[in-house]
Parts: C-alpha cells; sequence; structure tokens
C-alpha cells in the first residue's frame, strides 16, 4: 500500500506504505488543498490519481510512476476532493470535481474530456457525493455549496446525469 496527498509547497506526493519513502512526486502550478481520489479511470488496469489546485487544474496522474495522464483547466480553485465512478454506467469511470468558479464538472476519466457540467449559486468547496439517492438503480451527483462554516446560496444540488 502506498500513501498519496497533495500539501501546500505545490506537490504531490506518493509514499511507500512500509517505509514511508519517496515512490514519486509530481509539482503542480498551484498549492493543493483537496485530497486525491485514486482508482483505475481509464480502464487500463493501473491506478490513477486524481486531485485539484490552486492553479484552477485538476490532475490526472499515473499512479505508478506520476506522470501526467491528462489535465484540465476549470475558471477557479479547485478546493473540491475529486470523485471517481461510473455515473452514466456505460462500464468507464468519470471524475466528478466542483471548482470554486460555481461549476461541479464530470470528466471523462480515459481524457479529462468534460462530458456535462453544472452551474450553481456560489462556490463549491465541499466534494462531491454519488448515490442512488431516489432507488431508481440510477447513480446521481450530490454536491453542497459551503463557504467555511456556513453555506452561501444555503443549498444542496441534487444532479442526475441524463443520456
Amino acid at each position: 500500500m502506498e500513501v498519496v496527498f497533495g500539501c501546500y509547497d505545490r506537490r504531490v506526493y506518493a509514499l511507500r506504505g512500509s517505509d514511508g519513502s519517496l515512490l514519486w512526486s509530481y509539482p503542480t502550478m498551484g498549492s493543493i488543498i483537496s485530497s486525491p481520489a485514486i482508482g483505475d479511470i481509464n480502464d487500463d488496469g493501473n491506478i490513477e490519481v486524481v486531485i485539484g489546485a490552486s492553479d484552477k487544474r485538476v490532475y490526472a496522474l499515473r499512479g505508478l510512476d506520476g506522470t501526467v495522464l491528462w489535465e484540465f483547466i476549470t475558471g477557479d480553485y479547485v478546493v473540491s476532493s475529486p470523485t471517481i465512478a461510473d455515473i452514466n454506467g456505460d462500464g468507464y469511470m468519470e471524475v466528478i470535481v466542483g471548482s470554486r468558479d460555481s461549476s461541479v464538472y464530470v470528466l471523462g476519466g480515459t481524457d479529462g474530456t468534460v462530458l456535462w457540467h453544472f452551474k450553481t449559486g456560489y462556490y463549491i468547496l465541499s466534494s462531491p457525493a454519488v448515490a442512488d439517492i431516489d432507488n431508481d438503480g440510477d447513480v446521481g451527483v450530490v454536491v453542497s455549496i459551503l463557504y467555511f462554516f456556513g453555506s452561501r446560496d444555503n443549498k444542496v444540488y441534487a444532479l442526475r446525469y441524463l443520456v
């Protein structure tokens, strides 16, 4: 097992769990507040690391060596921690993340292309959750709009992926 985290020093780190030695690190152009999401997002049998940064980017890094699979640029900081799930039922993983540009983005795991996005009423600092909240067999995305200790637009959004 490895330990993966982002740091305010503008780097993503992967450490060996057995002894804490550095496996790899990747330099970003902004400090990192979000936590990484870890999973096989491109169906290649290997694990990837997805994380957001204050440089307005979402980074998808190969877990084996920390090289870039893809980057996506939002309109503002990415404080939200990404979520990885197959939300459209096509058998491939999507990356769901919020940005301070007031948008929730759903990105294709293979290449980071925008499948859809939703504009909310204020910054998104919280992390999206994915669940079948209405028990219909389809998953949806739930995100709340939080500003530090309170809600700015006083809403929790439940979004359904429509094809």
